[in-house]
């Protein structure tokens, strides 16, 4: 199987057009502290971001493709920036825990590909 999972449901005929599958970073971040960014918690390891060694627990990311992650309010908001179809990319702007801020890019795969 080489989807991502989510981005269906509903009823298939051969008339219905099958939207994309998607695919996230494979990382849970914490609830917004207020500080700006969204605080990576979790990098799941066959995920996106684990095997482009680009994000760590604990890194802070700013921005997702330019849109900062300051008035991130709801999950489904966040989950529209993170996911995307299989091989897009995605240019995260990130704050790590020492101080260091930089572009890091990942790119959409299903987890284990």
């Amino acid at each position: 199987r080489r989807g991502c999972g989510g981005g269906g449901g509903g009823l298939s005929g051969p008339r219905s057009s099958q939207k994309p599958k998607l695919c996230g970073f494979g990382v849970t971040f914490k609830k917004s502290d207020g500080k700006g960014g969204m605080v990576v918690k979790r990098v799941k390891s066959l995920g996106s971001a684990a095997t482009s060694n680009a994000l760590r627990a604990g890194d802070r990311v700013l921005s997702i493709d330019s849109t900062p992650l300051e008035d991130i309010a709801d999950a489904m908001h966040l989950a529209r920036l993170t996911h995307g179809e299989a091989g897009s990319a995605a240019v995260l702007k990130v704050l790590r825990p020492s101080g260091e801020q930089e572009d890091v890019v990942v790119i959409r795969h299903p987890a284990g590909v």
